[in-house]
């Protein structure tokens, strides 16, 4: 057979889907999509070490997995990036007491895999 490298390509989108309906003023936000496409060949054992704590969070979020964590980014529901960490470490410790109340998805990265936690800020 034939070898080569596989490129993975990440693409994050996101996105809200608001219903608002006549009559009572009542506004619906779904925020809660997930569409999922796992190839068969991925290793997820990195997805199912990483464990992480307190959530909802009021100040000290924590991550650990088996292997070192090379990144976390911590992402509002707009896309936006709020805090970027390079631990190199297999645990790390993120001050969330400034952040604003509300839904954050901080991507855990090591060289294993990426795993996505929502993460509630209290």
């Amino acid at each position: 057979g034939q070898t080569g490298e596989v490129e993975w390509i990440t693409v994050v989108v996101f996105f809200e889907f608001v219903v608002d309906l006549p009559g009572d003023g009542t506004t619906y936000y779904y925020d809660d999509i997930e569409v999922a496409d796992t190839p068969l060949s991925i290793d997820d054992n990195f997805m199912s070490t990483v464990v992480s704590y307190p959530n909802p969070v009021k100040t000290y979020w924590n991550v650990k997995a088996e292997q070192t964590i090379t990144d976390i980014v911590i992402y509002n529901l707009f896309g936006q990036r709020i805090l970027s960490i390079t631990p190199n470490m297999s645990d790390a410790s993120l001050n969330m007491s400034e952040f604003k109340s509300g839904i954050y998805l901080a991507h855990v990265i090591s060289d294993e895999g990426t795993k996505i936690i929502k993460v509630l800020k209290q």
